[in-house]
């Protein structure tokens, strides 16, 4: 708009995206029932966008980890997609969730395979619910990853389906490594016996750090709230 002189610079102010997310700030970071396999949930509008057909062609790839993949949504792709997760039993499609933040309490990590995301509140809800987030580098993505630098967000630097079960075997061989106390890695096979073990990486933050990440995002909200008044008052004058 500058470029084109469409309006001069003191009349452009930027505020960018926001969401109210308190009510994640409460979700433990990590499920009760530790003997199950590790379970993955992917939300969203099943369109190309999404990049949900790579997830389960990843998943494909990873059925000799015990993990599991819920996905809810729906949309123009819900057909397509349950047709090629047909012969996958670790997945499952859980329809529209309107209380996500309840949702959440029952995973231990989110996947976002977006091929692209101006924004992505389904990334900015998972950090707030201190899940384990992976996600491609794209788009408003890299932009939260920067911004939450302290999140636990695993990117998915080649957005492929080999690229994204890298990613995912990748993190849990790590995982793995550090709780055998060794360099050498385990048999894949036995991560189930040791998933207990695993979600040592998803253990709730403390009271007080829980408050502190409560507090800030409240105050990134007011913030927001603020430049959007601004905004509106200087229209209104």
């Amino acid at each position: 708009m500058l470029e084109c002189r469409l309006l001069s610079a003191d009349k452009l102010i930027l505020t960018g995206q926001a969401r109210d997310v308190s009510a994640f700030a409460h979700v433990p970071s990590s499920r009760t029932n530790l003997d199950s396999p590790i379970r993955l949930l992917a939300y969203g509008r099943f369109a190309f966008q999404k990049g949900f057909d790579l997830l389960i062609d990843a998943m494909a790839m990873l059925q000799d980890l015990p993990i599991e993949l819920d996905i809810a949504g729906d949309g123009e792709l819900n057909q397509q997609l349950r047709a090629q997760s047909k012969n996958l039993p670790q997945i499952r499609f859980i329809g529209c969730q309107a209380d996500i933040p309840t949702l959440l309490i029952n995973y231990d990590a989110v996947v976002i395979p977006s091929r692209w995301e101006p924004f992505g509140l389904t990334c900015i809800e998972s950090v707030a619910a201190k899940k384990l987030v992976f996600c491609s580098q794209v788009d408003g993505l890299i932009d939260q990853k920067r911004m939450f630098s302290d999140a636990c967000i695993e990117p998915i630097d080649e957005l492929t389906a080999v690229g994204i079960a890298e990613t995912i075997r990748n993190y849990f061989d790590a995982e793995q490594r550090d709780i055998c106390g060794s360099q050498a890695l385990r048999p894949l096979s036995s991560l189930q016996e040791s998933a207990t073990g695993v979600r040592k990486g998803f253990t709730s933050k403390s009271p007080n750090e829980s408050l502190e990440l409560n507090l800030e995002w409240r105050q990134e909200w007011q913030r927001v709230m603020a430049r959007w008044q601004a905004v509106l008052a200087q229209v209104t004058q």
